[in-house]
């Protein structure tokens, strides 16, 4: 067998090299769900330019910026810790333990008011006949 040469000496003395793990993405953030809404409500842009590649901004279509949907996502955040704070109180003067649906009614319609109160009403209520028509659906009768 002929001698190795320098470089083959240095790559057979070297152990050799793990592969980079890939990173695993977490579960989508609240921003993500937020810049969705955004987009669909908002448009998108133009497509992109066949030559150069780069995105056609549509000047008639408004646009959010990255630190105004975190201000709806703080929003959020504080409109949710008021209602779960309103529904730890009526669960402790009533001495019930369960949060359920009249529990979260009655903390939403003391969180919220107008509009918005009669709009999340309907949305709950939408969401709780959606949920038990897949937990348990409706069989026709025959």
């Amino acid at each position: 067998m002929p001698p190795l040469e320098p470089t083959q000496q240095q790559d057979a003395q070297q152990p050799p090299q793990e592969k980079k793990k890939k990173k695993k993405r977490g579960p989508p953030t609240q921003q993500t769900y937020l810049a969705k809404i955004a987009k669909k409500y908002l448009g998108e842009n133009g497509g992109r330019d066949p030559k150069t590649n780069k995105i056609i901004k549509n000047p008639d279509q408004l646009t959010i910026t990255k630190s105004a949907i975190g201000e709806v996502e703080m929003l959020m955040n504080d409109g949710i810790s008021t209602i779960l704070h309103n529904a730890d109180k009526m669960l402790t003067y009533s001495g019930h333990r369960t949060f359920g649906k009249k529990t979260a009614e009655g903390a939403t319609y003391m969180a919220l008011s107008g509009l918005l109160r009669t709009d999340a009403t309907k949305a709950g209520e939408k969401a709780v006949s959606s949920y038990d028509n897949w937990v348990a659906p409706e069989v026709p009768a025959a």
